[in-house]
This record gives C-alpha cells, sequence and structure tokens, in this order.
C-alpha cells in the first residue's frame, strides 16, 4: 500500500518493546513507506524503528520506583514532544505503559495527532477513571483480552479485541525434550525454573527468595535442576554474580525463557505477562511477586480483583496459587513447589486449567490485525485481510 509519512510508536518496557515489534513489522510489511519513529527497545530498532529514547531509563513499575526515576522520565518526555511538533507524525501507535502513554495521549490530542492504543490499561483491575480519559483521547483501542472489548466499549472506547500477542510469539511445536537438548540438560532430571521478572528492581526483590528456596528444594530432592530464565532486557553479569553468593547450583540462561518454562517441572514465576507465557507452555507453577511497601499498600487499596495473576483472572478462580509480598518467603514458596513436584495429578489439573485458557483466547494474530487497524487510520484498507471483524484471517 503506497502510504507515505510518519507513525510515531512508544513502547515502555521489554514486553511492550517486543510486542511492538511485531506491530512495526507487519505495519512496514503494508506500507514499506512509512517511517517509524519514537520510543523503545533493541527489538524495535531492529523491527525498523528509529529510536529518540531508548527504555532502559524508564522501564519501572510502581509508584516510588518512578519517582525515583523521574528524570529520566521526564527526559523521555521533552525528547518525544520535541520531535512530535517537529515531524508531526500521521499516526502515534501506543503500546502498554500507561502512566506514560496517557500524558503523551493528551499532548498528542492537543496537537490533532490521531492514537491508536494498543494493550489496555488494566482499567477493569483498578483506576476505572482512564475508561473516560481513553475514550476523550484514543480513536481506536486494540484490546489483548477477550473481556476487554466489551469492558471499554461500555464506556464508549473504541475498543476491538485483536487476540493476544503472546499467541503468535509461542510456538505450539516442540517438546519438553528438545528445550532440555537447546539448554543442555540430562533429559531424565526434573527441573525448577526461576522467572524473576523483566526489571532490574524487580529482580533484586524478588530472585534472591527464589534462589533461597532453591537451596531448599534441593537438599530435598537431590538431582533437582534449577534454571534461571534472565530477559534479554537485563545485564547479565551483575545478576550472576549475585546468584553465585545465594545459590551457585543455579544455572543462568538468557534469552530462552519459552525454552526454560517447556523444561520445567514446576516454575517460579513474577507475576506480569510472563506468568500467561508459563500456562501457554504448560508449565506448572506458582507465581511470586514484591513490590516496594508503599507501591504495594497503594496498589491494595486501589485494586479491585481477588488474583494479580493474569491466569486466575482469565479463570475466574485460583488455578496457581500465588504469593505475593509479606507471603513470600523462601519457606513458604519452597513448601508451594515441593507440593507441585510431589503430586503429578494436581499438576495435570493445572495443565488442563490452562490448556482451557489458551483456547479462551483464541488463534487471532495480534500483530497484524494491529497493523490492519493502523493502515485503516492512515487512509487506507488492507486488501486481503478481515479487518472488521478482528480475525486477521485471509478471505
Amino acid at each position: 500500500m503506497n502510504v507515505k509519512g510518519q507513525v510515531l510508536m512508544v513502547a515502555g518496557e521489554p514486553s511492550g518493546d517486543l510486542h511492538a515489534a511485531h506491530v512495526a513489522k507487519a505495519l512496514k510489511g503494508i506500507c514499506p513507506e512509512l517511517k517509524l519513529f519514537g520510543m523503545g527497545g533493541m527489538r524495535m530498532e531492529e523491527a525498523g524503528v528509529e529510536l529518540l529514547v531508548e527504555i532502559s531509563g524508564v522501564s519501572v513499575v510502581g509508584i516510588l520506583e518512578v519517582l525515583y526515576h523521574m528524570k529520566a522520565v521526564l527526559r523521555a518526555r521533552r525528547r518525544l514532544l520535541g520531535a512530535i511538533q517537529e515531524r508531526k507524525p500521521t499516526l502515534a501507535i501506543l503500546v502498554d505503559f500507561p502512566d506514560f502513554n496517557l500524558w503523551l495521549a493528551r499532548a498528542l490530542k492537543k496537537l490533532g495527532v490521531p492514537i491508536l492504543y494498543y494493550i489496555a490499561p488494566q482499567a477493569w483491575a483498578w483506576r476505572r477513571g482512564r475508561v473516560r480519559l481513553m475514550a476523550e483521547l484514543v480513536e481506536r483501542l486494540a484490546v489483548i483480552l477477550p473481556f476487554e472489548q466489551e469492558f471499554f466499549q461500555a464506556g464508549g472506547v473504541a475498543a476491538k479485541y485483536v487476540g493476544h500477542p503472546l499467541l503468535e510469539q509461542i510456538s505450539q511445536e516442540g517438546s519438553r525434550q528438545q528445550a532440555m537438548e537447546v539448554l543442555g540438560l540430562d533429559p531424565e532430571t526434573q527441573v525448577l525454573g526461576l522467572l524473576p521478572g523483566s526489571r532490574s528492581k524487580e529482580v533484586e526483590r524478588i530472585l534472591p527468595v527464589m534462589l533461597e528456596a532453591a537451596e531448599i528444594l534441593t537438599k530435598r530432592i537431590p538431582g533437582l535442576t534449577t534454571v534461571v530464565a534472565l530477559s534479554p532486557a537485563l545485564e547479565p553479569e551483575p545478576v550472576r554474580i549475585r546468584a553465585e553468593k545465594i545459590f551457585p547450583g543455579a544455572k543462568l540462561i538468557q534469552g530462552q525463557t519459552h525454552a526454560v518454562l517447556r523444561a520445567s517441572t514446576v516454575a517460579a514465576v513474577a507475576s506480569g505477562t510472563a506468568t500467561l507465557e508459563a500456562a501457554l507452555l504448560g508449565a506448572p507453577m506458582v507465581v511470586v511477586y514484591r513490590a516496594s511497601w508503599v507501591s504495594y499498600a497503594l496498589a491494595r487499596a486501589l485494586v479491585r480483583v481477588n488474583h494479580v495473576s493474569l491466569v486466575n483472572i482469565l479463570a475466574g478462580r485460583e488455578v496457581v496459587p500465588e504469593l505475593i509480598q509479606r507471603d513470600l518467603t523462601a519457606q513458604r514458596l519452597a513448601r508451594e513447589l515441593l507440593d507441585l513436584l510431589g503430586d503429578s495429578s494436581r499438576r495435570s489439573l493445572m495443565q488442563e486449567a490452562m490448556a482451557g485458557l489458551a483456547h479462551e483466547l483464541g488463534t487471532q494474530r495480534a500483530s497484524l490485525n494491529v497493523a490492519g487497524m493502523a493502515a485503516e487510520m492512515l487512509g487506507g484498507k488492507l486488501l486481503g485481510v478481515s479487518l472488521g471483524s478482528g480475525q486477521g484471517e485471509q478471505e
């Protein structure tokens, strides 16, 4: 499609960087003459987005954590706002990261730049006033959880379910044995997978507890192999040094999260997108999280859901155990994991429930659907793809 101009793309954390990169590739396939610029990480840059701001300085969660990084956040805002005024983009695609992106959306609205927002803020869980704000600021909203379409539409937002981006990023092919070979592990051994998060502050708070629990388990189960899946966004050496001081028996592997989850007999997973990744790959798990006490207290006062993990929220019940804040201790985590390791029928029931969630999410291709929505907003119609249904299937 012969559409020229510039499109602003903004993501503020590793998962958003990945999802935005897939959209950028799909959009460039439709409109090769477009110039993409904005804020993101390595994956967006590889997909052809000109990065004016790198996410490493702004990728934080929690009220207190944002305050600590406020200088970097304000610097990013100024840089992007200046570029928007200079380049006058035809469209803005804002990906997740709502505290930053909703501020940016206000500025874009004043400048007359239409907005496609991808991955909605979880207003169904807390801060419901954001629904009204989204209705005022964004032209289109691409949501990734099935129930979100009706929720946002009821608030006057032009929302559309496009599928979950993990569905196109996780291959359903491959076996545990293949994953073990990729990781260089004995196929006969039991594996404990540890996923401590994608942000450095998360890892600082969560990984030590995970490693202490792993050490406890190793004493109870000789031959248990512990593998830590490190996000590509993390600097590995500081994590490696710290891990060796706590539990030198752990094996650290970066950039192989899906292989680690496939190989894991059980896993401890930091709350976030990784819990849904683990569910789609059928990894029995315990979900954990620990934030600063200020951030936790504020969130607890505002959050309106009974669970923190996406797996339990989507299921509407506890499918996987959750250990949050003061409940997250090495002893308690070791006990939960030991119970899972010793109960194959419980693991099977958990995997059945996870398979049901995968079926509920469907088979849509989120990045293609979002790129199609962007193409429509840019004034064109993507030939051969059903944009109205949101299915992304070839006609």
